[in-house]
């Protein structure tokens, strides 16, 4: 994808531990810099499995103010209509949706899902 290669690992876990397997591969959960590459993240994962995907955005630290895990600041967003919403409460990692054209949603950290490394 445009000069950057992506990982998808189709494996359901937790956030975090997504997190500590794509550094043990010597990546990063994904981080996506612009449309383009959010887009064909969004398409290709859902070719790999349906459903939504972890990628590397939270608002863990402080609520509301995301970042990517390898610290770079959210420049770039693709947001669901509504989202992020912190819905019911503490929602702090965000996934793409399988639906909405690959857009994001905050979610529950533990729960469970694929998730893209970069």
């Amino acid at each position: 994808i445009a000069g950057v290669e992506f990982a998808f690992c189709r494996q359901p876990l937790a956030w975090e531990d997504a997190e500590r397997f794509c550094a043990g591969m010597g990546r990063r959960i994904a981080r996506l810099d612009d449309e383009a590459q959010a887009k064909a993240a969004g398409k290709a994962s859902q070719r790999h499995k349906k459903g939504r995907w972890w990628i590397g955005l939270s608002d863990r630290a402080a609520e509301g103010a995301f970042v990517w895990a390898d610290g770079a600041p959210a420049a770039y967003t693709r947001w669901a209509k509504g989202q992020p919403d912190n819905e019911p409460c503490n929602e702090d990692c965000v996934a793409i949706r399988d639906k909405k054209g690959g857009r994001w949603q905050d979610s529950h950290c533990d729960q469970r899902r694929p998730f893209i490394c970069r």
